[in-house]
């Protein structure tokens, strides 16, 4: 994080956003950024953790809950089920009410939803789908073939 991005004392109030995965929240540079962003008042500073519950391909329990973590380093914390979209516009929307503190926006999720084959399968951790997978996903979720062969979605094949 550069200070001059998203310090209380600069100009510049336009959010800065990052996007963190569970996993990342058990490194020590995760925490720095964090005590960092929160004692310089990095009001404008919004990170999403994606909380999947799954580390290393593996699902796990948390012994803590990582909204607390975040309350610990002085965040204010929203937590919300990451697959509604109204709830994470609303919680970027309430972040921006928020004076002297970055917020932290814990996003339930769930890995891989709404594809049945690919829901919480450690496989599809890292594993990427070939086109066949693909376009079998992209039919699970509603997605007409038709859809996904113009010219805007071809990048995605």
């Amino acid at each position: 994080m550069r200070h001059g991005a998203c310090g209380k004392d600069r100009q510049i109030r336009q959010p800065r956003y990052a996007i963190v995965g569970d996993g990342e929240c058990d490194e020590g540079s995760t925490w720095e950024a964090a005590r960092f962003a929160a004692e310089n008042e990095m009001d404008n500073f919004v990170v999403i953790v994606d909380d999947n519950k799954m580390k290393g391909g593996e699902l796990y329990a948390p012994k803590v809950d990582l909204a607390d973590i975040w309350r610990g380093f002085g965040w204010n914390v929203i937590a919300i089920d990451g697959h509604n979209h109204d709830a994470l516009f609303g919680a970027f929307d309430r972040a921006k009410t928020f004076a002297g503190t970055p917020t932290a926006i814990i996003a339930q999720t769930i890995k891989g939803k709404g594809v049945g084959f690919m829901e919480q399968k450690a496989l599809w951790h890292y594993r990427n789908p070939d086109e066949t997978v693909f376009k079998a996903a992209w039919k699970e979720l509603g997605g007409e073939i038709g859809d996904l062969l113009s010219a805007e979605n071809r990048s995605l094949l």
